[in-house]
C-alpha cells in the first residue's frame, strides 16, 4: 500500500466505525469488507470506492471530506490528546485495581488479627 495520506500504523488500524462517518457511509463500507482506515485508504488509492455496491457520489464526497479532515493538524493533535488521555485512564484503572487488591488483602489480614485478638482475650478470661 502506498499510503499517500501518511497515516501512522496506529491510525491505519482504526476501525471505520470510529472515524466519524455517517451510519450510511460506515455501513456501506462495512458491507463491502472495508473495516479499518487501512482498508479505506487502499480502496481510495486504488480508485475502488465508486465501484463499491451502494456507494454514491454523496457518500464518496463525505469520505473524501473526512480523510481531508483527518490530515489537519487540529485533528491529529486531538487524536494524539485522546490517545494520551485514554492511556492515562487505563493506567489509573490499573492502579485502582492494584490498590483494590492490596486493600482486600489488608482487610483479610485485619479480620485474621481481629480473630486472633478475640481468641487470645477468650483464653485470658478462661485461664
Amino acid at each position: 500500500m502506498l499510503n499517500l495520506y501518511n497515516f501512522s500504523d496506529t491510525e491505519l488500524k482504526i476501525p471505520i466505525s470510529d472515524i466519524g462517518l455517517s451510519t450510511r457511509a460506515t455501513n456501506c463500507l462495512a458491507a463491502n469488507g472495508i473495516e479499518t482506515l487501512s482498508d479505506l485508504v487502499d480502496a481510495i488509492e486504488n480508485d475502488q470506492l465508486k465501484l463499491l455496491r451502494n456507494m454514491g457520489k454523496i457518500t464518496i464526497q463525505e469520505i473524501s471530506n473526512k480523510i481531508a479532515q483527518m490530515q489537519t493538524k487540529e485533528y491529529r493533535d486531538n487524536a494524539a490528546a485522546l490517545q494520551d488521555a485514554e492511556k492515562k485512564f487505563a493506567d489509573i484503572n490499573k492502579q485502582i485495581a492494584e490498590y483494590n487488591a492490596i486493600i482486600t488483602k489488608l482487610n483479610q489480614q485485619k479480620k485474621f488479627c481481629e480473630l486472633q485478638i478475640s481468641a487470645l482475650k477468650n483464653q485470658k478470661h478462661k485461664g
